[in-house]
């Protein structure tokens, strides 16, 4: 065994910590496509790279052009509106000092114009600015060129440099004002005011309302947004918001104004409302209506280009929706018949717009203050109404028919006067207020205007400076027909005066005149009654309201006084002053006529003032709620007009392009 253990091989230790190494093979030679092919990798790389640096220096170049064209365009916005702080008088100093501040270079080269911004119908709003206009200056146009080398690339282009320019206008944001009238409706005191209200507001729509005191008094006290209205409205007829203009001048109508209303009002209001419930009746009216259209700028006069902050104020919602209804009424040929409740029977009433409001006005008061009554005027003004209401008399039937049978007892003494002073025969007869004993009354109204003349905003205050005209008033009281259809027709036959005819107080007839023995009426004459009232406009040139706030707050009211022409018609009713003869037959003598007519003064004065007692007292619950009620509740007050002013005296400066 330990020859065997020997016979083994073993390692010396040399051996044992030798590296191994791998027995080299003898290299493949290295060919010449070999060569190229690793020429070829190092070129592309090469271009890759160049390309990449290329691109680089091109980014560098074109990013200095961007960045220098930011920086001119920044340095044009901020001169702009520097120089819009003054534009009449220190635009340019203005603009470029800010310009030097803002990095201007003594090679840039700087143009400062001032002129007039005011939008238009072509949409480009590059020619809204007009330099060196005549009119209104208001804005400030700045434009900066500069010359920028190129760095890396096309050095040889342009001869290495390249002219960049930037154009920025500022316009003076605008001093606003905004003028109103209102009716002096406080609140819906009972009832009674409510039933008027729906009578009045259901004619003109052509339908049936029937609003609660609740609800009539939650729209007098609901303000709504007018720049929202707008705009809902806007969407409701398929008109982008914001095209104000546009949107005025489109034909809506009645029930989408209603609906538009609804919609904002119900934003910060519950179904449950009365506010809300309200408007709902009376769009579902209007909706029974479809034909009655009407353009919102039959009330709303706003300025041509007015932006939406311009918009930002308030209208009341019960004097707004009776502005769309007057407007649609006054837009339909056909009068309204208004079933009025006076409480008295054989009572019509038919009422129509001849003039509807203008409800609110804004703009900007210096356009208004240059040319008052012209395109840009700022006008405001209350509805023209006629009113016809024809009156059966039945209530003094029997005091009428005691007084006609005492005459019968003098009735023979006239007939004596009258042959006496040769009359001829023929037997004179008496008769008090004959058949048929119907009364009209046309009461015409409004169209009391305020525009605006002259303004002040200074750092000590503000002011507002307008014309007013009072409503004028002509109340007619006779008779127009024979019946009250054909009283309407000659009503509201034209926009012209009416012609009123007498209402035969005393017939003084004749029997046997006509020689057939029958009676022919006011053969001798007789006393009619016919009145013609009217109050006429008051017109107050430089009145003032001071201190009006700006437009997103309440405006402050003022107003011009006249006479009570409802006491002096009362006055005029009561004593029969209105008094006039009626032609007598040509046939009677004159001496006869003259003879009858100063026993009749003597001996009827006393009857003439109770007739004249009667028929006041006839009318008086019918005038007084007519004028001193119905034309309140449209807005028209015959003893006062009310003018609001807002003034937003600005001065900020606004990049506009």
């Amino acid at each position: 065994m330990h020859a065997m253990w020997r016979a083994l091989p073993t390692r010396s230790p040399s051996a044992r910590h030798r590296p191994w190494r791998r027995s080299s093979a003898p290299k493949a030679p290295v060919t010449p496509s070999l060569h190229r092919s690793q020429k070829g990798a190092v070129a592309l790389v090469a271009a890759l790279w160049m390309g990449v640096a290329l691109s680089c220096l091109m980014a560098l170049d074109i990013g200095n052009l961007f960045w220098q064209q930011r920086e001119l365009q920044k340095m044009a916005d901020l001169a702009a509106v520097a120089g819009a702080a003054d534009p009449v008088n220190t635009c340019a100093s203005l603009a470029a000092a800010s310009a030097a501040s803002n990095g201007r270079a003594a090679t840039d080269q700087l143009q400062v114009q001032s002129g007039h911004w005011q939008p238009n119908a072509s949409g480009q709003r590059a020619s809204y600015f007009v330099a060196g206009a005549a009119s209104v200056v208001n804005a400030c146009r700045v434009t900066v060129q500069r010359t920028v080398p190129y760095f890396f690339v096309w050095p040889a282009a342009d001869g290495g440099r390249r002219s960049l320019q930037a154009t920025a206008t500022a316009v003076q944001r605008p001093q606003l004002a905004r003028l109103s009238v209102r009716s002096k409706l406080a609140a819906i005191q009972n009832n009674n005011d409510a039933l008027l209200l729906n009578a009045l507001v259901g004619g003109l729509l052509g339908g049936k309302v029937d609003i609660s005191v609740l609800g009539w008094n939650g729209l007098l006290g609901t303000q709504i947004d007018l720049l929202a209205f707008l705009d809902a409205l806007a969407l409701k007829v398929g008109i982008d918001a914001g095209d104000y203009d546009r949107l005025l001048s489109t034909q809506v109508s009645v029930n989408k104004v209603l609906e538009a209303m609804l919609d904002v009002v119900q934003r910060g209001a519950t179904t449950a409302d009365a506010n809300v419930q309200a408007l709902q009746s009376l769009a579902g009216v209007a909706a029974t209506v479809p034909g009655v259209r009407l353009q919102l700028n039959q009330l709303l006069k706003l300025q041509s280009g007015l932006t939406g902050s311009a918009l930002s104020t308030s209208l009341n919602v019960l004097e707004l929706a009776q502005a769309v209804i007057q407007v649609g009424n006054g837009n339909n040929a056909a009068a309204a018949a208004v079933d009025i409740p006076l409480g008295i029977a054989n009572t019509s009433l038919r009422l129509k717009v001849l003039q509807p409001p203008q409800l609110t006005a804004i703009g900007d008061p210096a356009l208004a203050k240059a040319d008052p009554l012209g395109a840009d005027r700022l006008f405001v003004r209350t509805a023209q109404v006629r009113a016809l209401i024809s009156v059966d008399l039945p209530l003094v039937g029997a005091t009428i028919t005691a007084l006609n049978a005492l005459l019968k007892l003098i009735s023979p003494a006239v007939a004596l006067v009258n042959f006496l002073t040769g009359g001829g025969s023929g037997y004179a007869d008496l008769e008090l207020l004959p058949a048929p004993s119907r009364v009209d009354v046309v009461v015409e109204a409004g169209g009391g205007q305020v525009y605006l003349t002259d303004y002040v905003c200074t750092p000590t205050g503000k002011a507002l400076v307008q014309t007013v005209r009072t409503s004028a008033a002509e109340i007619r009281v006779g008779r127009l027909g024979l019946t009250a259809n054909e009283a309407a027709q000659k009503a509201f036959a034209s926009n012209a005066p009416v012609v009123m005819q007498p209402l035969p107080v005393l017939d003084i007839g004749c029997w046997g005149c006509d020689g057939v023995g029958k009676r022919t009426a006011q053969y001798f004459g007789g006393l009619g009654l016919k009145l013609d009232t009217p109050v006429a406009s008051k017109q107050v040139a430089g009145f003032q309201l001071l201190q009006p706030p700006r437009l997103d707050q309440a405006a402050v009211w003022g107003g011009i006084q006249t006479d009570n022409v409802v006491q002096s018609l009362d006055n005029t009713l009561g004593s029969l002053s209105g008094l006039t003869t009626l032609p007598a037959d040509p046939r009677a003598s004159q001496a006869g006529i003259q003879g009858i007519l100063k026993l009749v003064d003597d001996i009827l004065a006393g009857l003439l003032s109770l007739i004249g007692g009667l028929v006041a007292g006839v009318l008086a619950p019918v005038l007084d709620p007519l004028v001193n009620t119905l034309l309140r509740l449209l807005g028209v007050d015959l003893a006062l007009t009310e003018v609001g002013g807002q003034l937003n005296c600005g001065g900020a400066a606004e990049l506009v392009y």
